[in-house]
């Protein structure tokens, strides 16, 4: 299942949680969640919040939220290392660098296992 770039619209928790829950009882033991959320980095975290305030005047509210919180949105999902990290740097080849701090994208992602 994947839920990229759409669990930032929804500004209620507890919500988010619903939703989850509820592709999760539909999915198979094994299957896997993959989620894409936007949220505010050092250095830019006063930008992007203005940012998303701006976006919520819309039909469409934003809600950043933190690598911790949205761990803690996964229910009975066992969570895949490396966990929730900033997309950029999930699972860089072997080689490559990962993307300096500075330079990520204020998108956090996780992948996750039903079990």
């Amino acid at each position: 299942m994947l839920l990229s770039s759409v669990l930032h619209f929804i500004p209620d928790d507890d919500q988010v949680r619903e939703v989850i829950a509820a592709y999760g009882a539909a999915m198979p033991k094994g299957s896997y969640l993959m989620i894409s959320h936007g949220t505010a980095k050092p250095g830019s975290a006063q930008r992007l919040r203005q940012a998303a305030q701006l976006y919520s005047q819309t039909i469409a509210p934003m809600k950043l939220r933190s690598t911790e919180e949205l761990a803690s949105m996964v229910g009975d999902f066992e969570l895949v290392e490396p966990g929730v990290v900033y997309c950029s740097n999930w699972r860089p080849l072997l080689g490559y660098q990962a993307v300096p701090q500075e330079q990520v994208l204020p998108q956090i992602g996780v992948l996750a296992r039903k079990t």
